[in-house]
């Protein structure tokens, strides 16, 4: 019988950091279209579905990736870009189809690490999957693999520091998505609890986009210095210090 959900074989996917992520397009009449950036994924439905998932794992099982891709009868090749979700990665897959931009310059999460993943669809109660082995990049021997490992798992953690400072403005009615004007007290030093996230949130982000780039800068491969460590160890000290006050406050 044939199979309701296919995932074909998956190419092996390289991990490439682009030096530069637009062009002035000069060379545009004399240029192809770029490959997609990690790997295609191409999978079969035999039934037509309302909604289809695509799921990235690690090895040891963790979700790494969740996209809703189509869910038409047929054939569909969608692509993985070798990352993890992150603050404003959309949810949808899409294609990049710019007529400018050579490559997308949306949200972007953090990379993985080099190792086996495993790439499922789900159409209604189907499932199907194949594995997809993912290598570091080329131009950076470099790198070990303790390397990759160490900057994948300080990315997720200033994410998860991020989300846990936002939470908590919102928690407090305050803006977690304005600016940091205004923020500080003449000393330079933060001493509310408010002020004490928002130098937090400031942090935890600079750090984070240093490292993962965004817009037409592409970040880097290499794990974070001790000076990044420090910063982000000083985001989390805030926001401790700011809810042991609020805490204070509550009694």
């Amino acid at each position: 019988a044939t199979n309701p959900v296919t995932v074909f074989s998956i190419p092996n996917g390289t991990i490439k950091l682009w030096k530069k992520d637009t062009s002035y397009r000069g060379q545009d009449k004399y240029a192809g279209a770029n490959p997609v950036d990690g790997v295609e994924v191409t999978y079969r439905l035999i039934d037509a579905s309302s909604e289809a998932t695509m799921r990235v794992h690690a090895a040891d099982g963790t979700l790494v990736r969740e996209l809703t891709v189509p869910g038409g009868a047929g054939t569909h090749r969608v692509h993985w870009d070798l990352r993890h979700d992150g603050p404003g990665v959309q949810g949808q897959w899409s294609r990049h189809n710019s007529p400018v931009l050579a490559r997308s310059i949306e949200a972007w999460g953090p990379w993985v690490s080099p190792g086996t993943y495993t790439v499922s669809i789900q159409a209604g109660d189907q499932n199907a999957q194949n594995v997809v082995e993912v290598r570091g990049d080329p131009e950076m021997p470099m790198l070990t693999q303790q390397m990759y490992e160490d900057r994948e798992r300080f990315m997720l953690d200033a994410i998860a520091l991020t989300t846990r400072i936002s939470r908590t403005m919102r928690d407090l009615d305050m803006n977690a998505t304005g600016g940091d004007s205004g923020f500080r007290n003449p000393t330079g030093s933060p001493r509310t609890p408010s002020e004490m996230l928002r130098t937090a949130r400031r942090l935890a982000q600079q750090v984070y986009g240093s490292l993962n780039g965004g817009g037409v800068r592409p970040g880097s491969l290499y794990p974070p210095t001790q000076t990044q460590r420090e910063q982000l160890l000083d985001a989390q000290e805030l926001l401790n210090q700011a809810i042991g006050e609020l805490r204070e406050d509550l009694r």
